[in-house]
């Protein structure tokens, strides 16, 4: 009897009255008569060669799951055990495209957030019976039986949530090696904008202060960088045009040769880069 592969109780896939755990590519679960169905090892043609087995997600990182589930009553939420979710591909990629890491990371970063949901955070289950784990600006959707991540988001552009939750300041903001502490404000009305704008002290993320660095040939370590960027950016202030993002989250100052993209309360300089000419 094989134990590889992912596991289910015998009686789940066998109909037998026996709760031994087993893996799903076993020929039976160690009794006599406990036969469980084969999987081939290659799809012949024809409706009789699809595994007939229990449903599992199919997932980028293959790894050795139990599936063992409790019998739920009409309505009731499911215990959510996090170390063993599933992360479905569309979450996995998802969490891999946004930062940047393997998908192995992926899945115990996603695993370690629905933990630190269900710990601390909000949750809430839809119409539609999917429950939803919301934490620091990060947010899961569970399938309604409470064993699949199906879908993950986040608004934090750099951070993974292992470190978000460990207080690693973001990169977006502040000089150098300066950490960031920005609490959340609400959006101002474009007209305010100009007026409300401070570019003396407003936060400059270092992908702005690179990407300014850039275009005029400056060299981003040095601090009269930093000084001309702001002298720029009150230039702009004074004599460019502001626009509402694409989003909620940021506006846009467009100056003759710039445009900077701006957190809609005011408070951090996003981006900096050049006005496209036909």
């Amino acid at each position: 009897m094989t134990t590889e592969g992912p596991k289910v109780r015998c009686r789940d896939i066998t109909g037998k009255d026996c709760d031994r755990i087993v893996s799903i590519y076993a020929s039976d679960c160690g009794i006599a008569g406990h036969d469980l169905p084969q999987q081939p090892d290659k799809m012949a043609p024809g409706p009789s060669s699809i595994y007939a087995g229990p449903h599992k997600p199919r997932l980028t990182v293959n790894e050795d799951y139990d599936l063992v589930f409790e019998d739920l009553a009409d309505g009731e939420v499911p215990t959510l055990e996090p170390g063993k979710l599933f992360v479905s591909r569309k979450a996995q990629n998802t969490f891999t495209t946004h930062h940047q890491v393997l998908p192995e990371v992926a899945v115990s970063e996603i695993r370690l957030l629905a933990s630190a949901a269900l710990a601390g955070g909000v949750v809430t289950v839809t119409k539609s019976k999917v429950i939803v784990l919301e934490i620091a600006a990060f947010r899961l959707r569970v399938s309604p039986d409470g064993r699949t991540v199906t879908e993950y988001f986040t608004f934090h552009f750099e951070r993974t949530p292992s470190q978000v939750l460990s207080g690693k300041p973001s990169r977006f903001g502040g000089t150098r090696g300066e950490p960031i502490s920005r609490e959340p404000h609400d959006a101002l009305p474009i007209d305010e904008m100009r007026t409300r704008l401070v570019p003396q002290s407003v936060r400059v993320s270092n992908l702005a202060l690179s990407q300014y660095s850039k275009w005029t040939n400056m060299d981003k370590r040095q601090p009269e960088t930093l000084v001309s960027l702001r002298r720029d950016l009150e230039v702009a202030n004074t004599e460019g045009t502001w626009a509402t993002g694409r989003d909620d989250q940021a506006h846009e100052l467009t100056s003759r040769s710039r445009k900077w993209i701006v957190a809609s309360d005011g408070t951090q300089v996003i981006l900096c880069v050049p006005v496209e000419r036909p």
